[in-house]
């Protein structure tokens, strides 16, 4: 079957595109997954270190009852640079240590999202939608081909012609 290809090469482009944009798309959706489990074991982390988790935690529900740090635009004088002391002090000391490698992940899943939206300028696309979307054209252009070559088809299948004669 496969030396006779009734279908041309649309089959094999068909499970190549669709097995692109199906791994394409498994690949960011274990990539979100590993990132929302980052997210929470940093956050469970930060909040577990002894004495600063506490610190941080009576800092931060202070910060909530200042009215500059809620935005409000009064000239509260006591707060005026307690949001900013807060942030640096609970938050600043673990972000230097995260922030390379957080953005490294995040670029590289926002570049693979844009792939599998079909935003990508590659050759081949990603967008599983869009594969998914092409299936009936490509599967009736295969059978269209096959009509097409239907003679040529059957002389290959049938193989060479013996007259009845020849016995």
């Amino acid at each position: 079957m496969s030396e006779i290809q009734p279908f041309g090469d649309v089959p094999r482009a068909l499970s190549r595109a669709i097995s692109r944009s199906a791994e394409a798309a498994r690949t960011l959706f274990q990539a979100l997954g590993l990132g929302a489990e980052v997210l929470s074991s940093t956050d469970s982390l930060l909040m577990s270190e002894p004495g600063g988790a506490d610190h941080c935690h009576e800092a931060l529900l202070r910060m909530s009852y200042c009215s500059r740090c809620r935005g409000l635009t009064s000239r509260a004088k006591p707060c005026a640079g307690y949001c900013l002391n807060v942030m640096r002090g609970c938050l600043t000391q673990h972000a230097a240590e995260l922030d390379l490698p957080w953005s490294g992940f995040v670029e590289a899943t926002e570049r693979l999202a844009a792939a599998v939206k079909g935003r990508d300028s590659g050759a081949a696309p990603l967008d599983v939608q869009r594969v998914l979307g092409e299936l009936d054209s490509r599967v009736s252009e295969a059978i269209m081909l096959a009509l097409e070559n239907g003679p040529s088809l059957e002389r290959k299948v049938s193989g060479p012609s013996w007259s009845r004669d020849a016995f």
